[in-house]
């Protein structure tokens, strides 16, 4: 019998323990909500939904709009980068449709590049160029988070709850932590940026200053619209500043990306509950994270499942139009001479 690798042993765990932790916090974050959620009834919040101005929701969804196309600079950008050619209307459906299906699904990087596969193949991009491409805008989602982060924590760092017993005061360290990575990361762009790099068989340069700055600042504006979807069906009766209203909301969106759970449900809501300040009603709040599911990940997803419905059933109507029908027709001048 021959010893196992101890590190053949570890694998499996370390497959699942990703999916563990997911869970984990699903159920956490359930508990939670049940928690927060008790003592009121479904009536008060329906008063709620009553109560947000007809002003408020048109905000919102303009900041709607506005952030999902933003979105579409994420591939825009990529594109521009390996200099490959294409109309921007296709990169707009397909960068919209991918972020429409990721947003509510999950696996934001996996579900988005079956998407983008569908339709970029179609235009004449390689699979290893798609494959470049939602990487690229991975990093530049993470680029826009580590910035604003890095911003908010700096300039508004939020005091740590006593219960977690962590020997800082606030998490000001963090952002100066961030900076450094960024700086780190932007020297390293402009000492390198004539270097190359091999990706699925294509050779790419690294991206230059401007390309990165551009990665910047549209993932930035991403993350700061979002929150500010929110933000804007939050009661004005509610003293928060949006900087203070930043620092909950990113938390409780990377929560909610790193639970895999589809679009982060339960989690990024009990996490909102949980640290919104004591003068915000219960009721008021659920009313507020309620429309902004509705207008951020319902109403784009279900543009996206007409659009994607309707491009299927053109596809294959034209494919039964193409396909001829009954037995094949035979010239007759051909046929002359053929055995009988």
């Amino acid at each position: 019998m021959t010893d196992t690798p101890p590190s053949s042993i570890r694998h499996p765990l370390r497959a699942i323990l990703p999916s563990l932790l997911g869970i984990a916090l699903f159920v956490v974050a359930l508990l939670a909500l049940h928690h927060e959620l008790r003592g009121h009834t479904f009536h008060e919040v329906f008063l709620s939904l009553q109560a947000i101005s007809q002003a408020r929701l048109i905000l919102a969804a303009v900041l709607v709009v506005l952030v999902y196309s933003i979105q579409t600079l994420y591939d825009t950008i990529s594109f521009r980068f390996i200099r490959h050619t294409i109309a921007y209307r296709s990169v707009a459906l397909a960068s919209f449709l991918g972020h429409a299906i990721a947003n509510n699904i999950g696996f934001a990087a996996l579900m988005s590049g079956s998407v983008r596969f569908r339709y970029y193949l179609a235009r004449g991009v390689s699979p290893g160029q798609i494959l470049f491409v939602v990487a690229f805008g991975s990093l530049t989602f993470w680029l826009g988070f580590g910035t604003v982060c890095m911003v908010n924590l700096l300039f508004f760092p939020p005091p740590i709850p006593p219960f977690f017993h962590l020997p800082l005061s606030s998490l000001q360290p963090v952002g100066f932590v961030l900076l450094i990575l960024l700086v780190l990361y932007l020297v390293w762009s402009a000492t390198h940026q004539r270097s190359t790099f091999k990706f699925f068989g294509y050779h790419f340069r690294v991206a230059p200053l401007r390309i990165t700055f551009l990665q910047i600042l549209t993932a930035s504006s991403e993350w700061l619209v979002g929150a500010s979807i929110l933000y804007v069906l939050l009661p004005p009766s509610l003293s928060i500043s949006y900087g203070s209203f930043l620092s909950i909301f990113l938390l409780a969106q990377i929560m909610g990306l790193l639970s895999q759970v589809p679009g982060g449900i339960g989690v990024f809501e009990s996490i909102v509950l949980a640290l919104m300040p004591g003068a915000m009603a219960v009721p008021e709040a659920i009313a507020s994270i309620l429309v902004y599911r509705i207008f951020y990940n319902l109403a784009p997803l279900t543009v996206a499942t007409g659009i994607m419905g309707y491009r299927e059933l053109l596809h294959r109507r034209d494919y039964f139009n193409a396909t001829p029908v009954g037995p094949p027709v035979v010239d007759e001048k051909s046929a002359e001479g053929m055995p009988d």
